[in-house]
């Protein structure tokens, strides 16, 4: 379980739910309207602490991005559903993995 996601596995199957992947299109919005709104005394330091949370964003979320990549390229992905800029309906990825090393 990571910080912006979820991932449930069982026997035939991984789930991986990004459940806080608006998050980011908020937070981006947010820092570019705060840069230009505020003082600029206090520009560095959003940029800074954005920069801090894109980092703490791809962390998190690379490997199971890859794995949904992986799973696309190698036609296991069962199911997509959602969307990336919804909170109620978050994009979610069933993988299956039923037939992995047969």
């Amino acid at each position: 379980m990571g910080i912006f996601h979820e991932r449930r596995e069982s026997e035939g199957e991984i789930v991986i739910v990004y459940t806080y992947f608006p998050l980011f299109y908020i937070a981006f919005a947010s820092a570019f309207a705060a840069i230009f709104v505020l003082h600029p005394l206090y520009a560095p330091r959003i940029a800074a602490a954005f920069a801090f949370f894109i980092v703490l964003f791809i962390v998190d979320l690379w490997q199971p991005l890859m794995a949904t990549r992986r799973a696309v390229k190698s036609d296991r992905c069962r199911e997509m559903s959602g969307s990336k800029f919804s909170f109620k309906d978050p994009w979610q990825v069933i993988i299956d993995t039923s037939d992995v090393g047969a």
